[in-house]
């Protein structure tokens, strides 16, 4: 992909601006820096490496350093710096560590802070943070729909768009003596005071703060999109009346068609996406392992100018979608697909703790983009992943990346067997929390409802690959109950290796909701030897299901012949040129411990 042309230094002499000095300093690692910079309107106005120096008369405004590394191992403490000419005014940028990185900033004179910033139906708040008597001691974290949307110390400041709604501003002070007299001050566009307070004493204080109309006191009050109608704040979630915005606590909610505008608008309040290569944002040279021909990966740039939206399955079938479809596809658009439970599914994604179902990095920017089998008239099969079984009920968020820095409106289409709901869901439990862990020889689940209406039944369900589905087991449930209910259920067959577990809830009349899935790995406990020990290179071993492998002290693979019995778990293995010393011996597929091997060679 290449970024938008280089707008030529004579074009802003047409329009006011104020000279800066740009320079890159050189030292170790220069050879693998790259860099652009980018305005709100996603012209780039510089792009170079290391090192660099030259003047550029840009006008004020929010600009965008994207900052890039082939060693993938950062700039090695090289920073990146603008000066204006005609005072003390600078900023400067590093990138810390990994292959790339990206910091917003406003030149002198300009502010990023006004509501022309801020999506549709979004606010500016600002945050200030001011130390007291031990400022070491003093941290804090905002959440709002409980998603972590700022966080900070004793000297700190942040601008956040919001809807109205409620935060929570949880507090801490590691000396338990609260922050004497350190501060956390929220002020609105105008300048007024939403909050301004402190944690008196202890270690650990709450605050529900309202703003814009919304009200705390009522989960479903506050003005559109507030309260409970936002993403994360049920089960299942719901969505905004407000357009979608650049954090998954601010998803907006999908019909078909679906139609919303993209921006230069960065990652929003907070990054939820981890680096590319991750288990919430994993990379593909070989293809994806869905299948399909979309090549590279999931978000291999990151959280970039991000839109997250939120979608529900009204009827079972065959999910097919297409963005920007039939010659309305402006740049890349890359995106990438997650099940949707509410604010831990936004926490999960975020923590590296939960895999995409689908995803595509763009081949090229025209024909749109998403999952079809074949592709739309126009559509590149590079763009596109294959189609997905979804059943009614089920919820999906996107994270959709504006990786060319463009303002244009996107048309989300679906066209498949499967049908789009408008809204949220109406479900009949409060689902606070689910997990699977392995236990040994069994994978244990449990679950906690905060409040259930109607609830007939639950259903453990496993999969092998994420998408296909079996029911293992059956708990019945609470029916109705305005209290927290506790469930647990093991399953004492687990798959070998990864498996996938969700819940299956059924309502008194058969309607199922799902809730997001985890991930266990489960080891088979079989108990592994090998004979005799030592033995001059020839020796016998069992507990293995497949050919076991040979690693020498330092981990390197050594060359033996190995040849299985009947049963297949006891293997006859010779080196085919035996040393002298101590060797372990690996299951491949990793459902086996390893054992030791000792050779005494002449």
């Amino acid at each position: 992909m290449l970024l938008i042309g280089l707008l030529a230094l004579q074009q802003a002499a047409n329009a006011q601006c104020s000279f800066y000095t740009v320079t890159m300093e050189d030292g170790d690692g220069d050879t693998e820096i790259t860099w652009s910079l980018v305005d709100q309107n996603g012209v780039v106005w510089a792009s170079a490496g290391s090192p660099y120096e030259a003047t550029l008369c840009l006008p004020d405004g929010c600009y965008t350093l994207l900052m890039y590394d082939a060693g993938g191992n950062g700039w090695d403490g090289l920073e990146w710096d603008i000066d204006a000419d005609d005072s003390n005014w600078d900023q400067q940028a590093t990138l810390i560590a990994g292959s790339q990185g990206q910091v917003h900033f406003a030149t002198e004179g300009a502010s990023c802070a006004d509501a022309s910033d801020c999506a549709p139906g979004l606010s500016p708040i600002f945050v200030e943070a001011t130390p007291g008597g031990s400022p070491n001691q003093m941290s804090w974290i905002l959440l709002f729909n409980g998603v972590q949307v700022s966080s900070g110390g004793s000297d700190t400041r942040d601008t956040l768009c919001l809807p109205p709604g409620c935060l929570v501003l949880q507090q801490f002070d590691s000396g338990g003596n609260g922050w004497q007299t350190g501060t956390v001050r929220i002020t609105d566009s105008g300048g007024t005071a939403i909050y301004n307070g402190t944690l008196a004493s202890g270690s650990i204080g709450t605050v529900n703060i309202a703003f814009n109309g919304g009200d705390c006191a009522n989960p479903g009050g506050g003005g559109p999109g507030g309260g409970g109608s936002q993403p994360g704040t049920g089960p299942g979630g719901g969505c905004g009346a407000f357009a979608p915005g650049g954090d998954c606590a601010l998803a907006g909610c999908a019909c078909d068609p679906f139609t919303f505008s993209i921006t230069p608008s960065g990652s929003g309040n907070t990054n939820e996406v981890p680096a590319s290569g991750t288990f919430s944002n994993p990379a593909f040279t070989a293809g994806p392992p869905w299948g399909g021909t979309a090549p590279f990966g999931c978000l291999l740039a990151g959280e970039l100018n991000s839109t997250w939206i939120v979608f529900t399955v009204a009827t079972t079938g065959v999910l097919q979608f297409a963005f920007g479809a039939n010659g309305q596809q402006v740049g890349f658009y890359d995106w990438a697909m997650w099940p949707y439970n509410g604010a831990t599914t936004c926490t999960a994604v975020a923590t590296n703790g939960l895999a995409p179902v689908r995803c595509v990095w763009n081949a090229t920017t025209s024909g749109g983009t998403g999952i079809a089998s074949p592709p739309p008239p126009g559509g590149n099969p590079g763009n596109y992943g294959p189609p997905l079984n979804v059943v009614a009920g089920q919820q999906f968020i996107i994270c959709l990346s504006n990786w060319s820095f463009v303002n244009a409106t996107v048309t989300l289409d679906f066209f498949g067997t499967a049908t789009i709901q408008c809204g949220p869901p109406v479900l009949p439990i409060e689902l606070l929390s689910f997990a699977a862990q392995d236990h040994g020889s069994r994978v244990h689940t449990q679950w906690i409802t905060g409040s259930e209406h109607d609830n007939h039944h639950f259903e453990v369900e496993r999969s092998a690959d994420g998408e296909h589905w079996d029911s293992i087991g059956s708990v019945p449930g609470g029916g109705n109950s305005p209290v927290p209910l506790h469930y647990a259920w093991d399953d004492e067959r687990p798959l070998f290796g990864w498996s996938y577990y969700r819940l299956r809830q059924v309502d008194q009349d058969g309607t199922p909701h799902f809730s997001q899935a985890e991930v266990v790995f489960h080891a088979v406990e079989v108990q592994t030897r090998a004979w005799p020990q030592p033995s001059s290179g020839e020796f016998n071993a069992s507990g293995f299901q497949s050919a076991p492998l040979l690693l020498d002290a330092l981990g390197r693979l050594v060359p033996i012949a190995c040849t299985g019995s009947n049963d297949e778990s006891t293997w006859r293995i010779r080196m085919t040129q035996p040393r002298t010393g101590l060797y372990t011996l690996v299951d491949p597929d990793q459902k086996a411990m390893p054992v030791r091997v000792a050779i005494e060679s002449d």
